[in-house]
């Protein structure tokens, strides 16, 4: 699995773990507090890119994958000028940010011939999974940001299964970053042990 499959699917499940969140009252939702330091809440605080910036945060994608920002257009333009931006017009790929016509941008998971299945945050006042036709008019275009550039643990899915069957147990582990980050303690731990034998059988 490349560097860019490894961070597209840890980023649609931590979105689809996110799935029904509600803002409560208006606009008070926690990517907002995530985002803004604090509890915020008002019609101005809109929130579908924060949600896409809490996701992206979750999964370790650097601001230079994916800029720090509240307001859609500014990133649509910010891959624009990056050569990173696509017409509706194109073929879009999973891990996608579609971005819409009316100031709104969701993430797309799934793509067919005819159809892009996205999750959006701030969507009916919620997280929500929605069906789109790729040739709505709507549409405006495709943000694809560069995942290869993000760094991932270097852990194989060999040693993932290998840990699974070991028995060993991490507790609340939910992304594959976070096996890894468990996985590469181990690493460590293991060093350290194979060190102090290596000097006990040295003085023995």
């Amino acid at each position: 699995m490349s560097t860019r499959d490894t961070v597209v699917a840890n980023l649609i499940e931590t979105a689809r773990k996110e799935l029904g969140t509600a803002r409560q009252p208006i606009n008070k939702v926690k990517y907002n507090a995530s985002y803004y330091g604090e509890n915020v809440s008002g019609k101005r605080f809109k929130w579908c890119a924060v949600f896409l910036w809490w996701c992206m945060q979750q999964c370790k994608v650097p601001a230079e994958v994916f800029p720090r920002c509240a307001h859609v257009f500014t990133i649509r333009d910010w891959y624009d000028q990056r050569d990173r931006y696509f017409k509706r017009s194109s073929t879009p790929l999973p891990g996608d940010l579609v971005v819409f016509t009316y100031s709104h941008i969701g993430l797309v998971i799934k793509v067919t011939t005819s159809e892009i299945v996205t999750i959006e945050g701030n969507k009916s006042d919620a997280v929500r999974k929605l069906v789109h036709s790729r040739s709505e008019s709507t549409i405006d275009g495709y943000c694809r940001p560069a995942y290869h550039l993000v760094e991932v643990d270097d852990v194989t899915k060999e040693e993932l299964i290998e840990v699974l069957r070991s028995g060993f147990t991490p507790g609340s582990i939910n992304t594959v970053n976070e096996w890894a980050d468990q996985l590469n303690q181990v690493r460590r731990e293991m060093d350290k042990i194979n060190e102090k034998l290596d000097r006990l059988l040295q003085q023995g």
